[in-house]
């Protein structure tokens, strides 16, 4: 797989999910290293470090969000239940519904990055019988 390819919106959203979601493990220790340290030892770096491993946690808890959310409008269309849009490679055990309204989305074939959402799914109310 080419890296243009891997870095295309709605390919391996998976794969960029796991990475990111990595990331944001990672930063979330070293924040919490951070603040105990500075609540220990007082010193401006350790401070410093706290807000800069902070903003990255949030920043990366929105990317990991995004993806997640990605794949999942991914099988809710129709990927088939592919984790990865690869010609060939299927995961069978990732199940996508029939139909995807019965998943609580609505049909529209404007792919998500380029509808103006922004990865984040909002609470959609039913119509009272």
């Amino acid at each position: 797989m080419s890296a243009t390819r891997l870095t295309d919106p709605g390919q391996c959203e998976v794969l960029k999910a796991v990475v990111h979601g990595s990331m944001l493990v990672l930063a979330a220790v070293c924040a919490g290293y951070s603040f105990i340290a500075f609540k220990k030892r007082r010193k401006p770096h350790l401070f410093r470090n706290l807000l800069l491993y902070s903003g990255l946690v949030v920043i990366e808890t929105r990317h990991t969000t995004d993806h997640v959310a990605a794949w999942l409008e991914g099988v809710n269309k129709a990927s088939n239940g592919r984790l990865c849009n690869r010609a060939g490679q299927h995961n069978s055990h990732v199940s996508s519904p029939a139909n995807p309204t019965q998943a609580g989305h609505q049909q529209n074939d404007t792919p998500f990055w380029r509808s103006g959402h922004d990865g984040r799914h909002q609470r959609q109310t039913s119509p009272q019988p």
